[in-house]
């Protein structure tokens, strides 16, 4: 820890990027983030899964849903904070709506005896970073280059169109905080400072740490800072499923946290709740790709596939979504609302986070670099990429609107919807009435679920074309090989490896079979 410490000095003493990764990492928050409601909505389902399944595993479900609820209440009663006096602008003369946070350790909330003490639990919880500092401050913060631009007109539309997102992740936070706080001290185990380092802990470890100073050291600047921009959540999240089923599954974690009052649970009961209490909500948001560890349940069936000699040529993916259906698969909220919750919540993902709509349009590998160069990648070389390849198409429109950020092109988007469906990019229909419903809540940012179902199906139908046609390719040109030089015995052994292609029923239902006349 010593040594890593002394690695990173220089950026320690001043926790600021070199001017150009800074001003392209703010490029990637800008076009995604600034101003997108679908994104504040979905950072805020970080609460009732993570958060909530935290408290519930150690505290139970009825306690930590009573104490969530309460902390809400809480937040709704308290008021503005005093981080900035800045106003909406052009109508912020005249109508006085700040564009401060909002928080809960303000007004009544802090009046009484009561009052001391969130006092004290707030101001332990600045100390130590774990709300109030947001990761669209940070990005905001080192694009600016002068005090002087720091109360123009285009800094305030700036925190405007910030708001949403940047107290969504506040609220996570406070409200977890207060929550886990609040349960700690009800059982009467944890002395006041004990419940508020707990809450403290607890808040970190659900979501991550909001300072680049405690995240990955090669997030903090250059390239590391531009491709790892909004990532350093991402493999907070990786690191904490990692931790919970190393202690869940590991035969020596039959002991007790020192830093847990007596008669607590093992390390090993602990995790093992709290992985399950997390996998409700998320299943509930997600289905079943949005649960923990589903990403390592994918990756051993892959490696052991060819073990146990599996003649199913789906991918797991495909084997799951079959055998639940779309409820279970994409879970009951993406299902039953009609939004693709299901990509952008949950555990699903996280080191690789899919877009099949991205995915249907470019290809997998064309995709993959996007997705680990980063947003950063996605919204200049990419958009600008996307955009020319339309312009040539003859579509002008759609080029513009490629270049454009997600939130204008939201809303873009669902008006075209509206008036002529949902097309793919060669001009196929795939929904022709979008629906008042899909149009409103595209325009928020939200894509319908029974699209996304579409591009999923599209996509798995083309896995398993580009998978038979590789096959059927190897063997072809293997075959043709083995006759030119007259290895007759290699032949032989594919001829026999033909015939177990011919055999498999995918083969037979694709009529891709490999016959005499194909030879």
């Amino acid at each position: 820890i010593l040594d890593n410490i002394k690695s990173r000095e220089k950026f320690l003493r001043n926790p600021t990027p070199a001017p150009w990764a800074a001003q392209l990492a703010y490029a990637g928050y800008g076009m995604l983030l600034l101003g997108n409601v679908s994104s504040a909505a979905v950072n805020f389902t970080q609460l009732p899964t993570v958060g909530y399944g935290m408290l519930a595993g150690e505290f139970g479900h009825a306690k930590t849903a009573s104490a969530i609820m309460g902390a809400f209440q809480k937040y709704f009663q308290g008021g503005k904070d005093n981080n900035t006096r800045l106003t909406v602008p052009i109508i912020g003369e005249k109508i006085p709506w700040t564009l401060a946070d909002r928080t809960i350790f303000t007004g009544k909330n802090m009046e009484g005896p009561r009052g001391e003490v969130l006092r004290r639990l707030i101001d332990a919880a600045y100390a130590s970073n774990a709300v109030r500092r947001t990761s669209s401050q940070e990005l905001q913060d080192m694009r600016r280059g002068n005090v002087d631009s720091l109360t123009g007109n285009w800094v305030r539309t700036e925190l405007l169109l910030s708001w949403l997102f940047q107290n969504s992740e506040r609220a996570n936070r406070e409200i977890l905080l207060l929550a886990a706080f609040n349960l700690a001290t009800d059982t009467g185990k944890y002395t006041e400072a004990q419940a508020i380092d707990k809450a403290i802990r607890v808040v970190d470890r659900a979501n991550g740490p909001a300072l680049a100073e405690a995240g990955a050291s090669y997030m903090t600047d250059g390239a590391g800072k531009v491709m790892g921009t909004f990532k350093r959540f991402a493999i907070s999240q990786l690191f904490l499923q990692a931790q919970l089923a190393y202690y869940a599954f590991w035969p020596m974690a039959n002991y007790v946290d020192p830093s847990l009052p007596p008669g607590s649970p093992t390390a090993k009961q602990l995790a093992r709740k709290q992985l399950f209490a997390i996998a409700i909500p998320a299943y509930a948001m997600a289905g079943i790709k949005g649960l923990p560890l589903f990403g390592a349940a994918q990756l051993l069936y892959t490696l052991t596939k060819p073990v146990w000699g599996e003649d199913d040529d789906r991918e797991f993916d495909m084997v799951v979504r079959d055998a639940v259906g779309d409820i279970g698969y994409r879970g009951p909220l993406s299902h039953f609302l009609n939004i693709d919750l299901a990509s952008r919540t949950g555990f699903y993902s996280l080191a690789f986070r899919d877009n099949p709509y991205r995915r249907a349009e470019v290809g997998f590998f064309p995709y993959a670099f996007e997705t680990l160069a980063g947003p950063v990648y996605s919204v200049t070389v990419g958009n600008f990429t996307r955009a020319h390849k339309q312009w040539e198409q003859g579509n002008s429109s759609k080029a513009f609107q490629t270049m454009l950020p997600a939130p204008i092109k939201n809303v873009w988007q669902g008006i075209d919807y509206s008036i002529n469906g949902m097309r793919t990019s060669k001009g196929h229909v795939l929904v022709e009435d979008v629906g008042g419903y899909n149009t409103f809540m595209h325009i928020l940012g939200f894509k319908p679920n029974d699209v996304a179902n579409i591009y999923q199906q599209n996509e798995f139908l083309k896995r398993t074309e580009r998978k038979i046609l590789t096959t059927r390719r190897s063997l072809l040109t293997r075959n043709f090989a083995a006759h030119l030089s007259g290895d007759y015995a290699e032949q032989n052994k594919i001829a026999k490896e033909i015939d177990e292609y011919n055999s498999r029923d995918l083969i037979i239902s694709t009529n891709n079979a490999i016959s005499g006349k194909t030879i």
